[in-house]
């Protein structure tokens, strides 16, 4: 029984995040596709499709580089 949650838990988190990563992709085309244009990026953005979509972690090293002195 518990395999058996497990595994369609995990199958459902699967689902959640393709959703979640595709209506993030629909905000930036619409945000970002029209004028104006937001004056600042929404990162959540980038943490909910652009970092697995386009394997692109440098928006969080920026911010980790910048904290080590």
């Amino acid at each position: 029984m518990r395999r058996l949650l497990i595994s369609l838990l995990k199958g459902l988190n699967f689902v959640v995040r393709k959703v979640s990563g595709f209506t993030h992709f629909a905000q930036f085309a619409v945000q970002w596709g029209f004028h104006p244009r937001p004056e600042w990026f929404d990162h959540y953005l980038d943490q909910h499709w652009q970092f697995s979509a386009k394997n692109n972690g440098l928006w969080v090293e920026r911010g980790v580089f910048r904290g080590w002195y």
